[in-house]
C-alpha cells in the first residue's frame, strides 16, 4: 500500500522489532485522497472480492461501501462517513469485522461495535 500512514507504521514496527518490543497488533492498510472536492478514505485490502454491501447513500455522496469475498469483510471505502471507516479500521484490526447485513443495517452501530473489541 503506497501511502504516508502506512510507511509511518511500517517504521514504527520496526523500531519495535529492533528493540525487542512486541509491536502489537497488525496494522489495516489504509490511504486516503481527494477527488472532485470529495474526501475518499479506504482501509483494508481487497485484490479479490465477490460482494459489496453499502450503507449511507452513493447517489448522496454520503456512503461507506464494504468489500467483502466468502462472506468476509477484506477493505471498506468511504465518502463522508468518517467515524465508520475508522471504526471499521479497528474492527478489521481486531479480526472482528462487521457482517455484510450488519454493515447495511442502519440501526447497526459500527462506532458502538468498534469500542467493544
Amino acid at each position: 500500500m503506497e501511502h504516508w500512514v502506512v510507511a509511518q507504521r511500517q517504521g514504527m514496527r520496526a523500531a519495535a522489532t529492533m528493540l525487542d518490543e512486541k509491536p502489537g497488533r497488525d496494522e489495516v492498510d489504509v490511504f486516503w485522497t481527494k477527488l472532485g472536492g470529495a474526501s475518499l478514505k479506504y482501509v483494508g485490502h481487497a485484490k479479490t472480492f465477490d460482494q459489496v454491501a453499502y450503507r449511507g447513500s452513493v447517489e448522496e455522496g454520503k456512503f461507506l461501501a464494504g468489500f467483502y469475498l466468502r462472506g468476509t469483510l477484506k477493505a471498506a471505502a468511504t465518502v463522508g462517513l468518517t467515524q465508520e471507516i475508522v471504526s471499521v479500521e479497528r474492527l478489521l484490526r481486531f479480526q472482528a469485522p462487521p457482517s455484510a447485513a450488519q454493515l447495511q443495517d442502519p440501526g447497526y452501530d459500527l462506532v458502538k461495535a468498534a469500542h467493544a473489541v
